[in-house]
């Protein structure tokens, strides 16, 4: 059963994927704070990539280290693309909003009963 062997490999690819772009989004990310256009350029250029070099080189890489590693380049700036848009990595730490209160302003209160 071949299928079992390729859907076994997909949820392992998968959960290493999600592994090291969690760690990556917790200790790296946080600290570099690119443009989001240029993130969604790189993962574009990552996604094709690989499909023009197999053309020219006429060198196929399936059922390579290279084939992984074009998808994890892709997927993890992809994800940081939707991170950054959805505005998850924009929090600094919760901030509680100041609210400006009037001060009381008891000699008014004297003045308007004369």
């Amino acid at each position: 059963m071949p299928w079992k062997n390729f859907i076994f490999q997909m949820i392992f690819i998968a959960i290493i994927f999600l592994v090291v772009y969690t760690l990556l989004k917790k200790y790296v990310f946080v600290k570099f704070h690119p443009n989001k256009i240029v993130l969604l350029v790189l993962a574009v250029i990552a996604f094709f990539v690989p499909s023009i070099a197999n053309a020219f080189l006429k060198k196929s890489v399936n059922n390579s280290i290279l084939q992984y590693v074009g998808s994890a380049i892709f997927i993890i700036l992809f994800l940081w693309f939707l991170d950054i848009q959805n505005g998850s990595m924009n929090k600094k730490g919760k901030r509680n909003d100041i609210k400006i209160r009037p001060k009381a302003k008891p000699n008014r209160a004297r003045n308007n009963k004369k």
